[in-house]
């Protein structure tokens, strides 16, 4: 038996999408604080609710697979415009190398899937690879008798989003915060 954390929400995202349509420069500006609370409580206490639901139903050999972000390795990028969407997939990150570590001993494996900018809905500008590449990696964190802790499928600017990550998490912040994709 498996969950997999896949509900997200990104109204930054929108509003950013619709700015960048018209023409616009973003603003560099904190979105409100209720859009803040209703990320939030979307991305991670959803993911929290939706869990603590299906614990009792992953016996030994259970998964959970939280869906993430690049953005969990890789915040302000966009500057404040998406301040509270990489919030939510940093705390993503946190609850799920938790998850991975407190539950080790009851036999149920949690992995996480750091996409790209990958072709959705939510990503119609700027995808650069398919829900696909996505959707192997989650098959493989199911199945798998040796799941990976962390998938990165797809791209950012055109670089593997693997290599974009380990650069903002293994790098110095002084060398991490000159990065420009």
């Amino acid at each position: 038996i498996a969950v997999v954390n896949n509900a997200g929400i990104n109204p930054e995202g929108d509003k950013i999408n619709e700015t960048l349509r018209k023409g616009e420069r973003l603003k560099n500006i904190l979105a409100e604080p209720s859009i803040g609370s209703r990320v939030l409580e979307t991305n991670v206490i959803g993911v929290g609710r939706v869990t603590k639901a299906c614990l009792p139903y992953l016996a030994k050999e259970g998964r959970i697979v939280n869906i993430g972000s690049y953005f969990g390795s890789a915040a302000g990028m966009v500057r404040l415009d998406l301040c509270y969407y990489e919030a939510s997939k940093f705390a993503l990150e946190g609850m799920t190398d938790n998850m991975r570590r407190s539950l080790r001993r009851k036999g149920i494996k949690v992995a996480l899937v750091k996409p790209g900018n990958i072709l959705t809905d939510m990503n119609e500008d700027r995808g650069e690879s398919t829900t696909l590449e996505v959707a192997v990696d989650i098959e493989h964190a199911i199945a798998s008798s040796t799941p990976k802790t962390r998938y990165y499928p797809g791209k950012v600017g055109g670089y593997q989003c693997r290599t974009l990550c380990m650069l903002y998490e293994m790098l110095p912040t002084w060398m991490s915060d000159k990065i420009r994709v």
